[in-house]
């Protein structure tokens, strides 16, 4: 089996897909090996721009059926996962909690999106498998 070996001129386009790998939707550590031979050869090329990442935001329609689903249900809860905490949207989650006494529970990956000590909290959310 023939394998390909990348050409060291690849190297800054390798580089740039690794940290937009590492910004995008969860962000996080990329990492990046090259073979000795490849690594140690000269790059003629130059990095490329950093382009920013633009996250995509939830469409009018979307939210306005979820503003519509929140007003038919009776007793609403909010599941906060990982996404409230990347966001960074501890404050609004906790605004929308509080002016609505909606509770909240966070998963395991969620904590820390709303307060533990907030009285909407119902603190982390619990899976459990089990098989008779």
């Amino acid at each position: 089996m023939e394998r390909h070996h990348p050409h060291p001129q690849a190297i800054p386009e390798v580089i740039r897909k690794a940290f937009k790998m590492a910004e995008s939707e969860k962000p996080g550590a990329t990492h990046i090996e090259f073979a000795e031979d490849i690594a140690a050869m000269p790059v003629l090329g130059k990095a490329l721009a950093v382009k920013r990442v633009r996250r995509p935001d939830p469409d009018n329609q979307a939210l306005d059926a979820a503003v519509a689903l929140l007003k038919r249900t009776k007793y609403p809860l909010i599941i906060a996962g990982n996404g409230a905490v990347r966001k960074a949207a501890s404050e609004e989650l906790t605004l929308l909690a509080r002016k609505h006494c909606i509770p909240v529970v966070h998963t395991f990956m969620g904590q820390g999106a709303i307060s533990d000590r907030d009285p909407q909290s119902l603190f982390t959310i619990v899976l459990v498998s089990v098989t008779l």
